[in-house]
C-alpha cells in the first residue's frame, strides 16, 4: 500500500488516500479481515449484495465450470460505456481523467488478454476536477488513487481498461 500512496517524491502531486469504510459493508474490525474480500468484490459488491466477508473471482475458474464470475456479474448487471488503452502515456491518462462519459461508481476493470480475465477492478470516483479510482488492493485497505498509479502497479497484467455502468442507468 505504501508504494501505491508514495506518489512522486520530487513533486507535490496529490497521490491518494485510504478510504474509511465505517458504516458500510466494507468496514472491518481487524486488519486480517482485509484478506477476506478482493477488488472485484469491492467493485460490484454493493450491487449484488456482497460485503467484506465475500470473494468474487476475476478470472476463469474451474470451480465455476470454467466461467469467470466477475464476467457473469458484468454481463448480468452492467453495460460497457468506455474503453481506454493502458494508462501509461500522458495522453491516455488525461483521456481517462477528463472523460465526459465516466461517472462516479462506474466499474473500471483492467482487462487481461487471456480470458476473460480481470487482474484488477475498481470504481470511478471524481477527485477535484479529475476521475480517479477507488479500489481494494491485495490485503491493503480501500484506496482512492489516480488510475495511472494502479496501472503502474499492474503493469504487464492487462491490455486495456474497460469501464462499465449499471444497465438500468441511462446512457451518458
Amino acid at each position: 500500500m505504501e508504494d501505491l500512496l508514495a506518489g512522486l517524491p520530487e513533486t507535490n502531486t496529490d497521490d491518494g488516500q485510504i478510504i474509511a469504510a465505517d458504516g458500510t459493508a466494507w468496514h472491518v474490525e481487524r486488519p486480517a479481515q482485509l484478506a477476506q474480500f478482493n477488488c472485484c468484490t469491492y467493485a460490484v459488491g454493493d450491487v449484488i449484495g456482497l460485503g467484506s466477508g465475500d470473494w468474487l473471482c476475476g478470472d476463469v475458474n474451474p470451480l465455476t465450470d470454467g466461467t469467470n464470475p466477475m464476467q457473469v456479474v458484468l454481463d448480468s448487471y452492467y453495460r460497457q460505456v468506455a474503453e481506454f488503452p493502458p494508462p501509461f502515456s500522458e495522453k491516455a491518462i488525461k483521456s481517462f481523467e477528463k472523460s465526459k462519459v465516466l461517472r462516479d461508481d462506474d466499474v473500471v476493470c483492467l482487462v487481461g488478454s487471456g480470458g476473460p480475465e480481470y487482474p484488477h477492478a475498481m470504481r470511478v470516483r471524481r477527485r477535484r476536477d479529475r476521475h480517479w479510482v477507488v479500489g481494494k488492493f491485495g490485503e491493503d485497505p480501500i484506496l482512492w488513487t489516480p488510475l495511472s498509479t494502479v496501472g503502474a502497479a499492474y503493469e504487464g497484467q492487462f491490455d486495456q481498461v474497460s469501464v462499465f455502468r449499471l444497465s438500468e442507468e441511462p446512457a451518458g
